[in-house]
Parts: structure tokens; sequence; C-alpha cells
């Protein structure tokens, strides 16, 4: 019997080490990271940050863009844009750079034509707050503009923080086909944001 349990034991040792040797720094390839759960599964991460600012590893100059860099085996995926005389028109570009050196690996561009799409309308941002809040605002260095807010949803969580509400609403929306989608502990939403559907 003894045998038995210290046999099953190293074996158990053994698995346990094969998985966590497996374990790595976890690639960040989609929105939010893998599986876009918005779980980073890094160990050894500082609790505090130093007096000086984070150490930057690398720069690498590129254009304008809102995409947030993706990164798989070891490279960095981004996409930038540069505007022509066109307005909404340019030349976007995918690029790949070293995740390590920050170096240019490979790049492609096309001609791309943005004009009619909602950017016309100015610079917005749409925020949802945890009090069940759209808000649509221009965000600039100098300040912040508010344009509109909307309740789209009751906030109905209790537990955790933000007690002086009484309740809040922690999912973060996904926003896909012109719509906001989004959740309480009760219900699930799609709410409209094309313009099209609010013209009279």
């Amino acid at each position: 019997m003894f045998h038995l349990l210290r046999r099953a034991c190293i074996v158990f040792s053994i698995s346990l080490a094969t998985i966590m040797s497996s374990l790595r720094a976890d690639d960040w390839p989609e929105w939010r990271g893998k599986g876009r759960g918005g779980v980073w599964n890094e160990t050894g991460i500082v609790e505090r940050f130093p007096g000086a600012g984070l150490k930057i590893a690398w720069r690498t100059p590129i254009r304008c863009g809102h995409s947030g860099p993706s990164v798989a085996d070891e490279g960095v995926f981004v996409t930038d844009f540069l505007p022509t005389e066109k307005k909404g028109a340019g030349i976007e570009r995918a690029l790949c750079l070293d995740e390590k050196a920050g170096k240019i690996l490979w790049s492609t561009e096309w001609q791309a034509d943005y004009a009619g799409i909602s950017y016309e309308t100015g610079p917005r941002n749409f925020i949802n707050n945890d009090r069940g809040e759209l808000i649509i605002a221009d965000l600039q260095p100098d300040g912040w503009r508010e344009f509109s807010r909307n309740a789209h949803i009751t906030p109905d969580n209790r537990r955790g923080g933000r007690r002086e509400f009484g309740a809040v609403n922690w999912v973060h929306p996904a926003y896909a086909n012109n719509h906001i989608i989004t959740r309480n502990e009760q219900e699930i939403i799609r709410a409209s944001l094309d313009g099209a559907d609010y013209e009279k």
C-alpha cells in the first residue's frame, strides 16, 4: 500500500511538474487576450511601479491608427494609417514587429477610404460606465467634452466596491455591427448605435 501511494505521489509530482513547465507567458492573440476573457496569466509582475516609471524595452515609430496590438508567436501585430489629401482616405498598413527587439519584420499596405462612416461626425468615444450608462464624448489632451449620455441597462450587482451607488454593472460590453451588447445579472441586451436608426 505504501509503495502504491508513493508511486502515485511520484506520478502526480511528475505530472504537475510537466504541466507547470508547459505554462508560459501568454500570448495576446486577440482583443482582450486569448479567448477575449481579459485575463492576464503572467507571474512575477511588479506590485508597485518604480519611481522612475516603467523600463521601456523598445519604441518603434508607427503611423496613426486605432487598433490595439496583438501578440502571438513572438510577433507583435498592429495596423496603422497614413491619411492622404482626400478626407477619410489614406494608406492603411498591417505590420509585424519582433516582440523582443521591436524591429519591423514585415508590412503590407493598401488604399483605404473611410469617408462616409462615423468618423466624419467628429472625434467621439463611447464610454460604458459601471452605472449602466453609455457616454459619447470627445477626449482630447486639453480636456473632456460630453456630447450625450444614456442609461441603457440597470446596474444590479451589489457585490464588491463602489457601494456608494448601491449597485453597479461590472460587465465589459461587446461592440459589433453598430450595436452595443451588454448584460446585468438579469438580462442581456443589444442596443443600436447606428445613427440611421435615430434619424427623424
